[in-house]
């Protein structure tokens, strides 16, 4: 039905895109959609019959104070919300994917620890730490939103969280420590003063654009620990997790 509701093809409604897809909905022009107006819409719309099905469904769910018609304050409403909140579960994800070198930003604060003072480090470990929590409750409402059972939307949470920790924070964070440390012991063949300095940061820092190619066989094999220890029930959805 968003579709319909958006005449300008632009992915966005409008008050007025809401407000002309009521008047199509509303033949007799009286403020308010009965379920025989509803049909009759659903009718020339050319959905399937199971589309339709369901849509009926979402009239009831419209008419929230169960008077048996839809009026435009609850119309309107039921699809600000809705589209608000797949409007913002699309920017979260494009931000998980996109975003995907926010994750790394502890490294950078594991990377200078020798040369910055203590606030930085712990400020880069907290904003890595928060893209963390944002995905972590991207995909648990994901599994929440697409029907999962209770017991798979835990699973969900649970593996996205042992993902986020090892592979967003644990291995790289440990890759890192053990790159600068490695640096910081042979730094004193450099001469002393600022290349020696800063030589142990840049080799950290040099190490993170490859960080990412840690997720494949981090998920591979975090993927196989769950199928054995705890399998899916058929409740949960499809689509990948992490792209």
């Amino acid at each position: 039905m968003h579709m319909h509701a958006d005449s300008d093809g632009d992915g966005k409604l409008t008050k007025e895109e809401i407000n002309a897809m009521f008047a199509r909905i509303d033949k007799d022009n009286d403020g308010s959609i009965t379920m025989a107006e509803w049909k009759e819409y659903l009718a020339k719309s050319g959905l399937s019959k199971d589309k339709c099905d369901v849509l009926e469904e979402v009239f009831r769910q419209l008419d929230q104070d169960g008077s048996g018609t839809i009026s435009r304050e609850e119309f309107e409403a039921k699809f600000h919300i809705d589209y608000g909140a797949r409007y913002a579960r699309g920017a979260v994800a494009a931000f998980l994917t996109k975003g995907r070198f926010i994750a790394y930003t502890s490294d950078i604060g594991e990377s200078a620890r020798p040369v910055m003072p203590s606030w930085f480090v712990n400020g880069c470990y907290a904003l890595t730490f928060l893209y963390v929590a944002v995905s972590v409750g991207h995909h648990t409402q994901e599994a929440h939103s697409g029907g999962a059972s209770q017991a798979m939307v835990l699973r969900a949470f649970t593996h996205s969280a042992t993902f986020e920790l090892l592979a967003s924070v644990a291995m790289p964070s440990l890759i890192i420590h053990q790159a600068v440390h490695f640096a910081q012991n042979h730094a004193h063949r450099l001469p002393a003063g600022p290349l020696s300095r800063w030589a142990p940061t840049a080799v950290g820092l040099c190490c993170i654009p490859f960080l990412p190619y840690l997720d494949p066989p981090a998920e591979k094999a975090i993927d196989a620990a769950f199928e054995y220890a705890w399998p899916v029930d058929g409740t949960m959805p499809t689509k990948e997790h992490h792209e």
